[in-house]
């Protein structure tokens, strides 16, 4: 969140109403801007924090250096920095891309604009096609599987979404997602385990959930020995 154009609060998305704020970590990620200058004095910028392979060795190898537990994966170092109330010096190695722009100021038109204005804030985004027939729906969807298994961070699918703003307005959200966007994921990798034990636990509303606690088995790059039923 920014005010009169300056870095002022920065959080994680939580359950969806209520998140962390990681406002310091966040001061230390170099895509993430402390100052817009006279561009824009208030806006809300959305996106994600990930790790490249190339930053997360480095990380490894400086965790090891202080004494702290080896990370296991790129996907869990994200929230394992995010969470961690000391060495928040860390979050430096890790990058950040935006991908939504939520302002007053601005009378965005469609997608393509904001991301075009998100750009101009000097932002990293994500790579972004605007499409107007299957052809080249097939050719992104064949170009991000080749990015899974040869790219430098790790994606797990992609979101189309429609391009008039109008239609956002106009289809709203459910409590899960907006009806304007499309996640289109990849099957992910599957191995066989056994469960040992069932724990059950208590969410913050009250709802039981069981969880499995399974033999060690590694997917996709993580070590996984806790399973939600």
């Amino acid at each position: 969140v920014y005010k009169e154009g300056n870095l002022a609060l920065a959080k994680t998305r939580g359950d969806g109403s209520f998140g962390e704020d990681i406002t310091i970590k966040a001061n230390w990620i170099k895509d993430i801007r402390s100052s817009l200058g006279k561009k824009i004095s208030h806006c809300e910028i959305r996106g994600e924090i990930y790790c490249t392979e190339e930053n997360f060795y480095t990380i490894s190898k400086e965790m090891e250096k202080i004494g702290l537990e080896k990370p296991t994966s790129q996907r869990n170092i994200v929230a394992g920095l995010s969470g961690r109330k000391d060495h928040v010096e860390l979050s430096r190695h890790l990058s950040f891309q935006a991908f939504d722009l939520i302002s007053d100021e601005l009378k965005l038109k469609d997608e393509h604009d904001k991301f075009l204005h998100l750009k101009s804030y000097l932002f990293s985004i994500p790579d972004f096609e605007l499409h107007k027939n299957t052809k080249t729906i097939t050719a992104t969807i064949d170009n991000a599987r080749t990015f899974m298994s040869e790219g430098d961070y790790q994606i797990d699918g992609l979101v189309f979404t429609l391009n008039e703003i109008d239609l956002h307005d106009q289809l709203g959200s459910t409590a899960h997602h907006p009806r304007y966007k499309m996640a289109y994921k990849y099957r992910g990798d599957s191995k066989v385990t056994t469960i040992s034990e069932i724990e059950w636990g208590v969410s913050r509303n009250g709802i039981l959930t069981p969880v499995a606690l399974v033999k060690p088995v590694e997917l996709s790059g993580a070590e996984i020995r806790r399973v939600t039923l």
